[in-house]
């Protein structure tokens, strides 16, 4: 993985996106997660994969998706706004960025 590929993966949104899945019970599946949130699984995966900030209003969404979310946790990492529920799930779910890993990347079939 490129330097900036993984910087980007490391940013704080993506990580704490990526923790809020696994906290809500989706583990690696960026699918349903995206269907429960309303979004599309590939705006998901550019936000978790830290391709592309999620806009403002997709944060805000997810105040009314996820009860006891704050959106100050996702931008700045802020705690106090989370429901005491959501913040223990939150701290269960987290994982060092040094050992967690971004998935392989899937291969084009080609044609032989």
């Amino acid at each position: 993985m490129a330097k900036d590929a993984k910087s980007a993966w490391n940013s704080p949104v993506a990580r704490r996106l990526r923790q809020l899945r696994r906290a809500e019970g989706f583990g690696a599946s960026q699918t349903a997660f995206a269907a429960k949130i309303g979004w599309l699984q590939s705006e998901l995966s550019m936000f978790e994969n830290g391709t592309r900030p999620p806009p403002a209003m997709k944060i805000l969404g997810l105040h009314k998706a996820i009860p006891g979310f704050d959106p100050l946790w996702l931008t700045e990492g802020r705690q106090e706004g989370l429901s005491h529920d959501l913040r223990q799930r939150l701290e269960v779910n987290y994982m060092d960025p040094a050992q967690e890993q971004p998935a392989p990347a899937k291969r084009a079939q080609g044609r032989r």
